[in-house]
């Protein structure tokens, strides 16, 4: 079978791009001024298709 297309070792095409989504979410993260370790806040608006990631204050 074709594996999972989201996972590098159990992919079988060596000529599909892979992207490593944890890297890729903490540079955005990063750059919207969160640190490590930081706690977050995730709503999600099903009715608009928004995420919004804040700081947990609580």
């Amino acid at each position: 079978m074709g594996g999972n297309p989201y996972d590098p070792l159990t992919t079988t095409n060596s000529t599909q791009a892979f992207i490593p989504w944890m890297q890729v979410a903490d540079i955005w993260l990063q750059r919207a001024s969160f640190v490590p370790g930081q706690r977050m806040r995730f709503a999600f608006d099903y009715r608009n298709h928004c995420l919004t990631i804040s700081p947990d204050r609580g």
